[in-house]
């Protein structure tokens, strides 16, 4: 069976990733694609820890890896920012028609960049959501993650998904953490978690569950009082 996906190193050794298309799908796409001209990616990696651990590293002032990280990952988004700008200034058929996008976007990548300079030994989870909206604004494709990709991750997911409802669908803002916690007890997430260690519930204990920020904590009856593990 053909493989959908290739990774690969290249001639000076960056990634190639390689998709495999369907024949309508490969149709649609640009002469200049489908000559195998590559689409250049820039990659920015924003690090925020919400866990026991990162309260620990918080605590002995131990942060400077993450502050260095995100540092490096805003002036890559800048650039980016940047780039997106003079291409609605020049390429644009109406430029005056993006005024007001560029504003807007001008004043999250400002919020952006203060948020990171000023975020030093504490949970900022602005740094998580903010950023989520620049490039989701910037027309980018992103992810969340944690490190097993299931309990913290789940989490992070759900909250975006409830804050989505709220900026793009009309729904009641007080809703929001209601509707978060009926995905994070019935949704998709849980059964990615299920899935992951066959087990129905999330790895925090009640311990664990008090020292994540408040957006990011799972139900009641969705995690163990005792037990658990880090994740």
């Amino acid at each position: 069976i053909e493989p959908r996906v290739s990774v690969t190193r290249g001639q000076a050794r960056e990634l190639l990733i390689e998709l495999w298309l369907t024949k309508c799908q490969w149709d649609r796409l640009p002469e200049a694609l489908q000559g195998g001209t590559p689409v250049r990616c820039v990659l920015s990696f924003i690090s925020q820890g919400i866990n026991a651990q990162q309260t620990v590293a918080n605590a002995m002032g131990v942060t400077e890896l993450q502050e260095i990280i995100n540092s490096d990952s805003v002036r890559v988004l800048r650039r980016y920012h940047d780039a997106y700008r003079d291409y609605l200034n020049t390429c644009a058929a109406q430029p005056s028609r993006y005024r007001k996008e560029r504003e807007e976007l001008e004043q999250l990548m400002r919020t952006v960049e203060q948020t990171v300079r000023n975020s030093h030994s504490e949970k900022n989870t602005e740094i998580i959501t903010l950023s989520e909206q620049l490039v989701r604004r910037l027309h980018g494709g992103r992810i969340t993650s944690c490190k097993s990709a299931k309990d913290r991750t789940s989490m992070a997911v759900t909250a975006e998904q409830a804050r989505l409802l709220v900026e793009q669908h009309g729904v009641d803002a007080n809703e929001a953490d209601g509707l978060a916690d009926e995905m994070r007890t019935y949704g998709v997430r849980w059964l990615n978690m299920r899935k992951n260690v066959h087990k129905g519930a999330y790895a925090f204990n009640w311990l664990q569950q008090r020292l994540l920020p408040k957006i990011y904590r799972a139900p009641k009856g969705t995690y163990k009082q005792f037990g658990g593990i880090a994740t």
